[in-house]
């Protein structure tokens, strides 16, 4: 039974690394995230999402891999209890670690996102007002017909 224990704990402490080590990986591209929001031009946004998904995925699969290892040491699921039972524990700093990591990445992701709602609402804003003042110039629509409302509205040029 030690054998399995011994075998258990190895599990949860290669887990608890590997997700550790994920998390930190996540934390940095969470920052580039911030910074091409943050910025003028945000051309690498795409792919930074991309790589953020990715880890995201990959972290999920750490995750489920340290509830089993967790599972076959007999540790509650429940984080706060499995905290306090780890606490004597020579995992219980590194659980600490990896739940404060989960704790900063999240409030990092969560900042991210009300940045791109942010910056959503600015261009959406500024599309609004170019669209009007199209409109009120008397410019041509896609169908080639006249945003002023004063005028015929007849076609001026059919392929």
């Amino acid at each position: 039974m030690a054998n399995k224990n011994s075998t258990a704990a190895s599990a949860l402490q290669t887990a608890i690394e590997l997700e550790t080590a994920a998390f930190y990986r996540l934390i940095d591209l969470l920052n580039e995230e911030q910074r091409a929001l943050l910025g003028a031009r945000p051309d690498g946004l795409k792919e930074v999402v991309a790589r953020k998904n990715r880890e995201l995925d990959a972290l999920a699969g750490y995750g489920r891999d340290r509830l089993d290892a967790m599972d076959a040491l007999g540790l509650p699921r429940n984080p706060d209890r499995a905290e306090m039972r780890m606490a004597r524990h020579p995992l219980g700093a590194a659980y600490r670690q990896l739940r404060e990591l989960a704790r900063s990445s999240s409030a990092l992701n969560k900042l991210n996102g009300e940045l791109a709602r942010q910056k959503l609402q600015f261009v959406s804003a500024r599309l609004d007002v170019l669209r009007g003042a199209a409109q009120r110039a008397g410019l041509y629509d896609a169908t080639g017909r006249s945003g002023d409302s004063g005028s015929s509205g007849r076609v001026i040029a059919a392929a």
